[in-house]
């Protein structure tokens, strides 16, 4: 029986020990580098082709059925083919790029609302929180001096008004 933590680590020794190969600018340099190499290989093939087997076509079915078939396929279609092909997995990592950082920017923008929510969220309670302290000191001290009654009573104003702008804030950013 293999435990779980052996599993996970030789996952995660597979995973390290293979991950240079899939990394994407590694990929890109190496594509680079292949886009020039695979057609200089085929048609080194096609050259090797043509000093031996391609004599067997030749005296079998004339020069030229040899040179037609020869040129057309080793010549044209190989490197041609081998281009398009490097060309179309080029875009192919590109546009894999771009939609992985689509994704976390979006993933950032769901973190920053979550964010924001929870300090709006916050700053609604502390303002409740300072309302009610206003009420409790106005209910448990009746008889305060005029210049402190009107201190807190401007207070209490600023903190409704504060509160009013946070929740109709709130209200349009929802409805958006």
């Amino acid at each position: 029986m293999v435990s779980k933590g052996l599993i996970s680590v030789f996952t995660s020794t597979t995973v390290k020990r293979t991950w240079w190969i899939f990394n994407p600018n590694r990929l890109r340099s190496y594509l680079l580098i292949l886009n020039w190499i695979i057609p200089a290989i085929l048609v080194l093939i096609a050259v090797g082709f043509q000093i031996g087997p391609a004599q067997w076509v030749y005296n079998q079915w004339g020069l030229i059925y040899h040179l037609i078939a020869e040129t057309t396929v080793f010549a044209l279609f190989g490197p041609l083919l081998a281009a398009v092909i490097i060309y179309l997995f080029r875009r192919w990592l590109e546009e894999r790029d771009t939609a992985d950082l689509q994704g976390r920017l979006l993933a950032q923008a769901k973190e920053e609302t979550e964010r924001s929510r929870r300090l709006n969220d916050d700053a609604l309670q502390i303002l409740f929180a300072s309302g009610v302290l206003i009420d409790t000191l106005k209910a448990s001290h009746p008889s305060l001096p005029d210049t402190t009654l009107k201190q807190v009573e401007s207070t209490e104003e600023t903190l409704q008004t504060a509160a009013e702008q946070l929740r109709s804030h709130l209200l349009n950013t929802d409805q958006n």
